[in-house]
């Protein structure tokens, strides 16, 4: 490195160090057995000297990708794959942005407790596959016998092994990940195009998790940033959206767009009686009454739907399209026939997206 480098490198040095007290606050409590502050620092400024596209970029966005991560419990730049730093360019000023790697993913699942392990693995053409999605048994997966080459990617499949036995499997194919990558800020950048097949991973492995069992907060946190930095979905100053719930559905629309929402109308035509099934009966067996009458309840069959429209990612026009196809309104009961008949369309829909 020229006098110039050394400079920047010394410097970021330094910022790092001052990080140290901010980092140890910020790690998860489920990261502090296998992280470090001062771990998390060495690998991050080891990672910045090795890429001086980033000695481009303002310190300031390259603290803020650490940080991000230390918060979720993720390293930068490690070996492991958990995360990177990407230089890019916003409005003429060179910003680096922390990115999660598919491993990172699988990292926080294991973490949680409920996950065994997690494979995830790109299907080729002549590959020897062959999966059930709706059956108990694991994909199998295996090289050509031949010694061939694997051929065209088709797509990608993971399968999670959940701690005392099952497991959950979903696979995408290559038109179905290449969608994702259409609606990505950086689809025609970064790793999108140096490393496709990891980001194919990382895609089948992100579907895959909003099916497992609740794992952790830090889960949470990285699906989030994930879909803000790959610019899926605006949720950069959405509130949690349990508290946002509490404010209506509007409150929702209005945190995940930034406050630009402007939400369709929806009727306020009560369901036929006989649909809704009895207002005092548990949904699903669960032990919970189900909620009926109140345009002011937080837990009434629209407001529920529409926050499950949005964990599932499907646009707000799309839910509310769904949600009047089947009559629900503030007053339907969470439980009944529309609802149920409401949920199932956007479980597919879900199932049927890229």
């Amino acid at each position: 490195m020229d006098e110039k480098s050394t400079a920047l490198v010394l410097a970021m040095k330094n910022e790092f160090k001052r990080m140290l007290p901010a980092i140890q606050d910020a790690l998860p409590k489920t990261a502090r057995r296998y992280l470090t502050p001062e771990r998390l620092v060495k690998v991050a400024l080891m990672a910045y000297r090795k890429q001086p596209r980033l000695w481009e970029c303002t310190q300031e966005s390259i603290m803020q990708g650490v940080m991000e991560m230390a918060q979720i419990g993720l390293e930068i730049g490690s070996p492991f794959g958990h995360a990177y730093l990407v230089p890019y360019k916003n409005h003429g000023v060179m910003e680096a942005q922390a990115q999660i790697g598919y491993r990172g993913f699988v990292t926080l699942a294991r973490r949680s407790g409920e996950i065994e392990s997690v494979k995830a693995e790109v299907v080729c053409a002549h590959d020897l596959f062959k999966v059930n999605l709706i059956g108990r048994e694991p994909p199998t997966l295996s090289p050509p016998e031949n010694g061939e080459a694997r051929g065209t990617v088709l797509g990608a499949v993971c399968v999670a092994y959940y701690m005392g036995g099952g497991l959950h499997q979903e696979y995408m194919t290559t038109p179905d990940i290449k969608l994702i990558q259409a609606r990505s800020k950086m689809g025609n950048a970064g790793a999108w195009k140096s490393d496709w097949n990891e980001m194919a991973k990382k895609t089948v492995v992100r579907r895959a998790a909003k099916y497992w069992p609740l794992c952790s907060e830090e889960m949470d946190k990285a699906l989030e940033h994930d879909n803000r930095t790959a610019g899926l979905v605006d949720v950069q100053l959405a509130p949690p959206l349990e508290a946002t719930l509490d404010k209506g559905v509007d409150a929702v629309l209005e945190a995940l767009s930034g406050g630009d929402a402007t939400p369709p109308a929806a009727p306020e035509t009560q369901p036929p009686p006989e649909d809704q099934g009895p207002a005092d009966a548990p949904p699903n067996g669960s032990g919970s009454p189900q909620t009926n009458g109140d345009p002011g309840d937080a837990m009434t069959a629209k407001k529920e739907l529409l926050g499950y429209g949005v964990m599932l990612e499907i646009p707000e026009d799309v839910v509310y399209k769904v949600l009047d196809d089947h009559g629900i309104t503030h007053r339907s009961v969470i439980g009944g026939g529309p609802y149920m008949r409401a949920k199932t369309e956007l479980e597919q829909m879900d199932r049927n997206k890229p």
